[in-house]
């Protein structure tokens, strides 16, 4: 039956690379087309049987054949036989990387019998393609509910698309109807100049055919180009979840309560940030409708699209995060500087690979415990062994019944005669010779009690681990305007624009209760002496006079602190 004819192989093209190949028969020595050749088939179902096994025997002869998938166009009526179904069963369940491609023009079948059929196949991991979908719409959507894996767009629309801007705005719509709204994969033949390839590339996700990309090819030339490792289509396009739409459509169509609220079940994990704005206890059909209307607007709105693109591509590392930690968003210049993209990666896999990445954790929830919607920090991050400092803004914003943090983050350039201490995130001492003297009024000098023994005890490690912490404890209580800095082991200092002394000295006291009772529950003991000193035109003279009052009220507390201590 095919002792006249060879196959070529057309390759399917996915952002750039081959993913798959389509089998094209060919008849030796002659200029006929296939079709002309196919139409005198009587037999289709042992023409299809032949074709399939003569498709596995040339991939069998590859020397790369797990890394190749083969699409085989097959006569409809072959999948309405029981017979045919039962041959590819034997054959499928050995034999995988392959799609059949269906052509319904001018057939008229059993819908029923072949969704059966491609569903008993379908679970031997053969895959499925509508082919020249587009051009009898009316009688090509019914087709749709058949589940395929791919939609092929017929190539009598893709010719006139460089010359005919309607055409071209035709099957962009028609596109959108596939991929956006139905979920399908989309491939797009007939593809013969790079006019034609920039306007398909526009679209979106597409699989790309056409002799511009690449002419059919050989058996042999097949194999050669396998040495690359060409991508599989099964691994290359991620099985697409149905879209929203579907969802909606299901909530809409509902006959009874019990519908309605499976419906509303199935579309709560597609939509969990609540983006249609659904109150699921008082369910409103006309409002959810119209907010999801509102939705497929502002996606095509030229201020939504701006600020899109904006956040993308901020002159600093931006992050939107869920109250659990989770990252919803992260820019570009986030994702470039952490090598990674942290949406939807679980908070435990995020440390495992930045355990810095705690400490952005607890300010995130020191501002939602807070009253307050924005957090300023100064924080240091590690990343393949560099340490880079950063001013961090953290602003705090509800949406329905979620709570989220918008994280704007600026690297630090300051001079580097001021850098930040790389344990603390606070500034060190050299920062305290380039103070403006005239926006501060009041200084407190700081030393840590229990800090040695707490080194003595435990070592080293876990020691810098409680300094760091501490100063974090302080610094969560500092506003904006107040700076700290760390002096030198475990010795802080605090600038303050208040001239009130006893206001000072009451905020230090609190801030001290609350840092001994976050290490009490860690049966930790930690605490600080302080000493508060009006800070004039002389930064050395106001050091030396709250190093002084720090010692007085260190002898004063030093039985309190010796008790506690042991």
């Amino acid at each position: 039956m095919l002792e006249n004819t060879y196959f070529i192989y057309q390759p399917n093209f996915f952002e750039g690379s081959i993913v798959s190949y389509e089998a094209l028969i060919r008849v030796k020595g002659s200029d006929d087309l296939p079709l002309d050749f196919i139409s005198t088939i009587n037999n289709k179902e042992e023409f299809d049987k032949a074709v399939i096994s003569h498709i596995i025997s040339d991939k069998l002869s590859l020397n790369n054949q797990d890394n190749v998938h083969i699409s085989i166009n097959i006569s409809v009526s072959s999948l309405e036989s029981e017979s045919f179904i039962e041959y590819c069963e034997s054959v499928f369940k050995h034999h995988k990387g392959f799609s059949f491609e269906l052509n319904f023009k001018h057939q008229n079948v059993n819908l029923e019998k072949i969704r059966s059929n491609m569903q008993r196949l379908k679970k031997l991991n053969l895959f499925f393609t509508l082919d020249d979908y587009g051009t009898e719409c009316k009688n090509s959507d019914p087709l749709l509910s058949l589940n395929f894996d791919y939609i092929k767009i017929d190539r009598s629309l893709i010719s006139p698309i460089e010359d005919d801007y309607l055409s071209f705005c035709f099957l962009r719509s028609l596109y959108q109807k596939l991929n956006k709204f139905l979920g399908n994969n989309v491939v797009i033949k007939g593809i013969e100049n790079v006019n034609q390839l920039n306007l398909i590339q526009s679209l979106g996700s597409v699989i790309s055919q056409g002799y511009y990309l690449s002419y059919p090819i050989s058996l042999s030339e097949l194999d050669q180009k396998l040495k690359s490792h060409a991508p599989t289509i099964d691994n290359q396009l991620n099985d697409s979840m149905p879209p929203i739409d579907r969802f909606i459509y299901n909530i809409n169509v509902a006959k009874d309560n019990t519908q309605l609220n499976q419906a509303l079940e199935a579309l709560k994990p597609q939509d969990p940030f609540n983006l249609l704005g659904i109150d699921y206890n008082n369910f409103n059909l006309q409002a959810l409708n119209t907010k999801y209307q509102e939705l497929l607007d502002g996606i095509k709105s030229p201020s939504i699209l701006f600020t899109t693109n904006l956040m993308k591509h901020y002159n600093c590392l931006f992050i939107l995060r869920d109250e659990h930690g989770v990252a919803i968003y992260n820019n570009k210049k986030h994702t470039d500087y952490l090598g990674c993209d942290l949406v939807g990666m679980p908070v435990s896999k995020v440390l495992e690979r930045f355990p810095d990445y705690q400490t952005c954790l607890q300010l995130d929830q020191q501002l939602l415990n807070n009253e307050s919607d924005i957090l300023m920090s100064n924080e240091t991050v590690e990343v393949d062994s560099t340490t880079t400092h950063f001013h961090t803004y953290r602003q705090k914003i509800k949406y329905f019944d979620k709570t989220f943090v918008m994280i704007f983050v600026y690297e630090d350039n300051q001079d580097v005669q001021s850098p930040i201490d790389p344990l603390t995130g606070c500034f060190t001492k050299a920062k305290l010779n380039h103070i403006d003297v005239n926006a501060y009024n009041t200084m407190v000098f700081i030393d840590l009690d229990g800090f040695k023994n707490i080194n003595d005890q435990y070592g080293h490690q876990f020691g810098d681990q409680q300094l760091k912490e501490a100063a974090r404890l302080i610094n969560q209580n500092l506003r904006k305007e107040d700076l700290l800095i760390r002096f030198g082991g475990d010795e802080f200092v605090l600038c303050f624009d208040s001239h009130s002394i006893q206001d000072i000295q009451t905020k230090m006291r609190m801030i001290r209760t609350n840092l001994e009772h976050h290490f009490q529950q860690r049966e930790i003991f930690l605490s600080y002496s302080f000493g508060v000193t009006p800070l004039d035109m002389d930064i050395q003279l106001a050091l030396d006079s709250a190093d002084k009052k720090m010692y007085i009220n260190k002898r004063k507390r030093k039985k309190i602190i010796n008790n506690q201590a042991s």
